[in-house]
């Protein structure tokens, strides 16, 4: 059996915001002491129902406080951003945690977040699609070009960093 255990970063008093990411950090380290297999952290935008961001910062400061637990995403929202910075950013984090990263990635379903980034949501399929495909061929090829409905890469460019993992 393994374990794992979710921080969705949900802070409805914005008062308590450091303190709350702190007692999240006291968290993740005891789940590592206990012999906890996973943190899985989530992305929401504009309120209060989770604060994170970018979970990409949120991992690199996990990985840096903790040696063994694995760090998964849940998830990655690929449409609200350009696939090639998602692509490099997770990589670096995959470095900087020694391959513990676990890359889960989704399109988001909360409508507030399309509109606060002016994103289509009845096209969050499609850009998922795409984008989930141009950070793959980011990860395992040592150049990249694409000519997509949301993204264009016009130009041979050299994704780096590569994962850790292999193949990613």
């Amino acid at each position: 059996m393994k374990w794992g255990t979710f921080s969705l970063s949900q802070i409805p008093d914005l008062s308590k915001v450091p303190e709350t990411f702190e007692t999240d950090f006291e968290q993740f380290q005891l789940a590592e002491e206990i012999g906890f297999d996973t943190i899985w952290i989530a992305e929401h935008l504009f309120s209060t129902y989770g604060v994170v961001t970018s979970t990409q910062v949120l991992a690199a400061a996990i990985a840096r406080a903790t040696k063994t637990i694995r760090i998964g995403m849940s998830v990655v929202v690929l449409p609200f951003n350009h696939p090639l910075r998602t692509a490099s950013d997770f990589a670096l984090v995959d470095i900087l945690s020694k391959g513990r990263l676990l890359f889960g990635a989704g399109r988001a379903y909360q409508p507030h977040e399309f509109v606060g980034l002016g994103i289509p949501m009845e096209k969050s399929r499609e850009m998922y699609e795409e984008a989930l495909d141009v950070i793959l061929r980011a990860w395992t090829n040592d150049t990249i070009t694409h000519d997509g409905e949301f993204w264009k890469i016009p130009q041979p460019t050299q994704v780096l960093p590569k994962p850790v993992q292999q193949p990613h």
